[in-house]
């Protein structure tokens, strides 16, 4: 049984595993009052109890990636090529970002799981900067055996000259996964306005793409990063 077969809400009567990216995750009913949530990954195994009772249901939702060993604000999101911008160029790129799994009781988060490999970048000096969630693009164009939502980009210059652009800061908060009829997956747009190369605004829109409903339990809000340290 694969993740994406299994998004929505689920009743726990006997034992339900999920094979993910090198692991798995296990919900276990060992009484009418409590399942038994098993995560393995690369070997390593971790456990926890959750009051879940037997007439009641779990939820599954996919997440943008924020799992992982340090809570983090942004993505970092390396592109798989340089940008270049000249002035008052409106560029659109259309990429996918690999997904993490919710898992959710009445609505509430109760675990959050990687669903792809992690890692973190400093944007920024060490003493002001920010520690974000790596996405490199570029390695994710090759990987397949994620799960992955579509996200279009839009880039619009200000700036007076022509300006490079091979990352761009996304805060976190505002992102929400949608899904289709189709069951496709889907992000909100990003916009980002560039006013100079110490200077670009980064929001989440929270305009709801057409044809997609809200699937994941958080809702998409306009949050806005500022990167002061460089594209």
């Amino acid at each position: 049984m694969s993740i994406l077969s299994i998004f929505g809400d689920l009743a726990i009567y006997d034992t339900l595993n999920i094979p993910i990216n090198n692991g798995s995750v296990t919900l276990k009913r060992v009484s009418n009052e409590n399942v038994l949530l098993i995560i393995n990954r690369r070997g390593i195994s971790y456990s926890k109890l959750i009051n879940l009772k037997i007439d009641k249901q779990i939820s599954l939702r996919p997440l943008p990636p924020c799992a992982g060993s340090l809570k983090v604000d942004c993505l970092y999101l390396k592109l798989d090529n340089e940008l270049i911008l000249k002035p008052n160029d409106n560029i659109r790129l259309n990429t996918r970002l690999p997904l993490d799994l919710g898992i959710y009781i009445d609505s509430i988060l109760i675990e959050t799981i990687p669903l792809s490999n992690v890692k973190y970048a400093l944007y920024g000096p060490p003493d002001l900067g920010d520690i974000c969630r790596l996405i490199d693009l570029r390695q994710e164009k090759n990987l397949s055996n994620f799960v992955k939502a579509e996200l279009e980009i839009i880039f619009e210059s200000r700036a007076e000259g022509t300006i490079g652009i091979s990352k761009i800061i996304v805060p976190l908060n505002g992102l929400s996964v949608f899904r289709d009829e189709n069951s496709r997956l889907k992000l909100q747009t990003i916009e980002v306005v560039v006013y100079s190369s110490t200077r670009v605004e980064v929001t989440t829109k929270t305009t709801i793409p057409r044809g997609f409903n809200i699937f994941s339990f958080n809702k998409p809000g306009e949050y806005v990063y500022v990167m002061r340290y460089g594209t």
